[in-house]
């Protein structure tokens, strides 16, 4: 009642004396959070809008748009973006379609490109080269989002030489860290590791100390897919270690779940433990500040220490729950690997049949991405189980199409696993393959922790598994890459 009250009152009211009331509002309010305005930034710029100052409304939007893109509360960041698109002059624009872009990207990427099409165009209206390479920078990101490698390099390759010819450094060594990561999906592992050093160097040059550790993570990430598992740990490390010293706890976070897979089923290079600490770290890091898929990637690295434990059961609660993450909150990139990771622990489980549905699910999934690392591994898996259940002629074909993706991938490691099943395919004797050592000669370990309970399993068992990821899976598969979520 009260409220309906006010409501009376209010529009009763001349409209020259609600703007004055709603200006006081604004300034009240400025006056009593000076020392934190984020959190009543928006309503700061709502008042000014009723109060006819749009001028004085739009640093306020931005502030509000900015924290609530920080917060990951995408829903209110794009409304703060919209309202500065009706707000500020249009050619003013390109940078605000850029950060709107950026949040709509975590929608569908089909939304996103519309808007950072807008942004170029835009750009190449007004002649501005600084803000057209920055157009492309965001249009090549999101191309290798949608697993389009070809148009993302091809827009990264567009952007680096006008960062270079404006002189923008940090635009550069940005352009690199994506073009490595696209590279790192193409298999083109060299390259990725040329582009990834080249970005490090800039960082390390100009002394932009946070680029620096972002660039050692894409390095230690070309180095663990290329099977330089001690190169890639000591990137790892110093990518931590830059996060920790800047306090970017994500920076940390991210750095912390490599590490995590370098010690257990990636590398194999320390125990169980080793492997568990920096996932949990990692957890702790991304549930105090909201971050899903940082959590979805840390239960990844927390499955492979539970997997090189031979926790067949633990390690599937954590790459379930790290699934159920990327579902819910539709971030479908690297499903195939986390797909990956269920079917060759139920191979390890000795669960086959249920193994052998998985897996192929996993191939699936990146055949479409266009991801031959991921399809090298399960092609891999899938010759292992065959050979285990004696069906030789399909053992051969996969070892075969496995050791012809390790030799594109150059990965010493896979070429030996491959050519280690196309003997065992084939019948002869299979020769013993080194695996890593661990860093500790101790082969027993203690039983790891239980899973923090911020992961949430859905279904436990391989019959639930299968009825609950399957219907998941063909909707990824039937999504055109255009409308997948970014």
């Amino acid at each position: 009642m009260h409220h309906l009250i006010a409501e009376v009152i209010y529009d009763s009211l001349p409209p020259a004396k609600r703007e004055m009331l709603h200006e006081k509002a604004a300034q009240a309010m400025i006056s009593a959070n000076s020392l934190n305005l984020d959190p009543v930034s928006g309503q700061i710029a709502a008042h000014f809008e009723a109060a006819g100052q749009d001028k004085a409304a739009i640093p306020y939007h931005e502030r509000a748009a900015e924290t609530a893109r920080k917060a990951h509360a995408h829903q209110m960041a794009i409304h703060h973006y919209q309202r500065l698109r009706e707000l500020m002059p249009r050619e003013e624009q390109v940078h605000l379609l850029l950060r709107l872009g950026e949040v709509l990207s975590y929608g569908t990427t089909a939304d996103a490109e519309a808007i950072y099409q807008e942004a170029l165009q835009l750009a190449t209206l007004q002649g501005v080269g600084s803000e057209q390479a920055q157009c492309y920078f965001a249009l090549g990101v999101l191309s290798r989002r949608r697993a389009d490698l070809s148009g993302s390099r091809r827009a990264l390759s567009e952007a680096l030489r006008r960062f270079q010819i404006y002189g923008d450094l940090e635009g550069a060594e940005k352009t690199l860290e994506a073009l490595t990561y696209a590279h790192i999906q193409e298999g083109e592992l060299s390259a990725a590791i040329t582009s990834a050093t080249k970005a490090a160097e800039i960082a390390r040059d100009t002394g932009r100390l946070a680029n620096l550790g972002g660039a050692q993570l894409s390095l230690g990430i070309a180095y663990l897919y290329g099977g330089d598992y001690v190169t890639a740990l000591e990137a790892f490390e110093h990518a931590r270690d830059i996060g920790r010293d800047t306090g970017d706890e994500l920076a940390q976070a991210e750095a912390l779940r490599y590490l995590s897979a370098v010690y257990g089923a990636d590398g194999r290079l320390g125990t169980p433990e080793q492997a568990w600490a920096p996932a949990e770290k990692a957890i702790e890091i991304c549930a105090g500040v909201g971050h899903r898929m940082g959590l979805a990637r840390a239960a990844d690295g927390m499955g492979g220490a539970y997997l090189v434990q031979e926790d067949w059961v633990r390690a599937l609660d954590c790459y379930v729950a790290g699934l159920n993450l990327k579902h819910t909150f539709g971030y479908p990139w690297g499903f195939d690997a986390m797909v990956y990771r269920v079917g060759y622990t139920l191979l390890k489980a000795g669960e086959a049949d249920t193994a052998d549905h998985v897996l192929h699910r996993a191939m699936s999934l990146s055949q479409n991405l266009n991801a031959p690392y991921w399809l090298c591994r399960t092609l891999m898996a899938l010759a292992e189980l065959h050979v285990k259940s004696g069906e030789l002629a399909s053992a051969r074909r996969y070892a075969a199409e496995a050791l012809e993706l390790a030799q594109g991938l150059k990965h010493h490691d896979f070429i030996a696993t491959a050519q280690m099943l196309v003997k065992g395919a084939n019948g002869k004797p299979k020769s013993q393959r080194r695996r890593p050592q661990s860093r500790t000669a101790d082969s027993q370990h203690a039983p790891l922790p239980n899973i923090p309970v911020i992961l949430e399993t859905p279904v436990r068992g391989p019959s639930a598994i299968v009825a609950w990821l399957d219907p998941i899976v063909d909707r990824l598969l039937r999504t055109p890459h255009a409308e997948r979520t970014g």
